[in-house]
């Protein structure tokens, strides 16, 4: 099984605000069996084909079913749940709770987060929003993938979730991403 070292975290993170962020993720994730992509504003760049802003993160997606596959590339991690504006061990029972998505990563003993996994909810075909149950889409159409790139959330459906708090309309027209 494929495992990350402390090196491998501090690559990431030099690399995070980089247009090859992306792919260095994909490197780390490449033993994962199951369905996982891109999420947030590195989902946006790699749809647009272009890095636009630096990145003080990097969020990785996967259906709250397959969460357990994605962490086993995770040994010896350090896990918290973002619950309620506050930061709590991880157990298994934390993902029986609906409100859950949002799993911070580090290696044990480093004072930075490596990364922030988002679990998403699905049934036997759809993915099902996490604000509101009635927005659904066909699983096989939450994602895209670019050539030779990883995997990514469309950027309607991140966008969806980023429309809870946007940024300042000038700053996206600045960066050439408003139309």
């Amino acid at each position: 099984m494929y495992s990350l070292t402390l090196n491998d975290v501090l690559e990431l993170h030099s690399r995070v605000g980089e247009q090859s962020g992306g792919a260095v993720v994909a490197d780390l994730m490449h033993n994962v069996s199951v369905k996982w992509w891109i999420a947030g504003g590195w989902a946006i760049e790699l749809f647009v084909g272009r890095s636009v802003r630096g990145h003080s993160d990097l969020e990785v997606g996967c259906f709250r079913s397959d969460f357990e596959h994605v962490i086993a590339q995770l040994p010896g991690w350090e896990l918290m749940v973002a619950c309620k504006g506050r930061l709590e061990p991880f157990c298994a029972a934390s993902l029986a709770q609906p409100g859950i998505f949002s799993i911070w990563c580090r290696p044990t003993g480093s004072a930075y987060w490596a990364t922030e996994i988002l679990v998403e909810d699905r049934d036997d075909t759809d993915w099902i929003s996490r604000r509101d149950t009635r927005i659904r889409r066909p699983v096989a159409q939450v994602m895209a993938q670019s050539e030779g790139g990883p995997p990514y959330f469309c950027p309607e459906v991140q966008l969806l979730y980023k429309s809870k708090s946007p940024r300042c309309l000038a700053s996206l027209e600045g960066k050439g991403m408003a139309r």
